[in-house]
């Protein structure tokens, strides 16, 4: 039965040779959402009637067992009784129920397509087509009510590092009923990313000179991994400047990337030199990248000038140099040429 409120459920009337006087009564083992009545026909004849006296719930009570009692009203007093067995039918008043609250999970960034994400429930107290539920989602039917909620394409977390993905459960009833719930998914971080360098190569200036310790220039590179994955730690690459190790003339803060100076240099011995840098994360296995430094040191004017030519007029009784014979060399090949000749060099350009 499928009734409103005060609704009324018309029963055979009592069958009496001779009519006068007779009541009904209702009996139940529980309490009945039901009471009885009675009518009287227009030949005269009495009947009862069902009254709805409250709500029925089918899904709290699908079946109502009622031994209704008639009497008579002669002396002694007469009675029958009949047992009636009433039917709750269902109708679509309940909306899919899922099992939990919310839904939590946690996948790598680098799962498969078709990796499960979580297995969801939903049931509804309803019956027949008024129970069955779909979800508005992709998602896969496991067994009945389950539903399997697995990632189409590979995930990135440094795309999108959290989802918050709305479920929704629709039974078939008329009208339909749905009810949803939300999957809470975070995106597990993995080493993917190797450090990069916001410069393809950096160039330092510095004067000759200078004082061990001062700062060149500083490197930077950014990981876009999480945690230890995402931790930048700086080193300078082996090399070699005029043949000795290049930490021997710089090195790199490997915290920060600033790049100091370990010795003072001599523009008379380098003008410029090149610096290799390597970033690494702490991931595991770790990743890394290098960028090249190009050094460059600037003169000062730190030396007293130096005679380098000479030039020199003599004049000689022999025929071993011609009158007036120019002679251009060092102030060390001097003496070598002239051995102890008093002649004062004249200076020229």
């Amino acid at each position: 039965v499928r009734r409103r409120l005060h609704s009324c459920i018309a029963l055979l009337s009592a069958s009496k040779t001779h009519w006068g006087k007779w009541c009904s009564r209702l009996h139940s083992a529980e309490e009945r959402p039901l009471c009885i009545g009675c009518k009287n026909k227009s030949s005269g004849r009495k009947y009862s009637e069902l009254v709805l006296d409250e709500e029925l719930d089918r899904e709290n009570n699908n079946e109502i067992t009622l031994l209704l009692t008639a009497f008579d009203g002669g002396s002694p007093q007469r009675s029958g009784t009949v047992i009636i067995h009433v039917t709750v039918l269902d109708a679509n008043d309940n909306a899919p129920v899922f099992s939990q609250t919310v839904y939590k999970a946690s996948l790598p960034e680098n799962s498969p397509p078709d990796t499960l994400v979580i297995t969801v429930t939903a049931t509804d107290a309803d019956e027949g087509i008024n129970s069955q539920s779909h979800t508005v989602l992709t998602i896969l039917p496991s067994i009945k009510n389950y539903y399997s909620l697995v990632t189409t394409e590979q995930l990135d977390r440094e795309l999108v590092s959290d989802y918050n993905i709305t479920i929704t459960a629709t039974d078939e009833g008329s009208p339909p009923l749905s009810s949803s719930k939300t999957v809470q998914l975070t995106v597990a971080d993995i080493n993917d990313n190797p450090p990069v360098f916001e410069e393809k190569s950096y160039s330092a200036y510095v004067t000759e000179n200078n004082k061990p310790g001062s700062t060149l220039c500083s490197v930077a590179a950014r990981d876009p991994d999480w945690r230890q994955n995402g931790t930048v730690v700086y080193s300078l690459l082996p090399g070699e400047v005029n043949g000795a190790p290049v930490s021997s003339y710089v090195s790199v803060n490997g915290d920060t990337g600033v790049i100091h100076a370990v010795r003072a240099f001599d523009y008379e011995h380098f003008r410029s030199f090149k610096v290799h840098v390597m970033a690494r994360d702490n991931g595991s296995p770790p990743l890394s990248s290098n960028v090249t430094v190009n050094v460059f040191v600037s003169d000062v004017n730190d030396n007293s000038p130096q005679i380098l030519d000479f030039k020199f007029v003599s004049s000689y009784n022999d025929n071993t140099l011609p009158v007036d014979q120019t002679l251009r060399k060092s102030p060390t090949d001097f003496s070598d040429v002239f051995g102890d000749c008093d002649d004062s060099p004249e200076v020229g350009m």
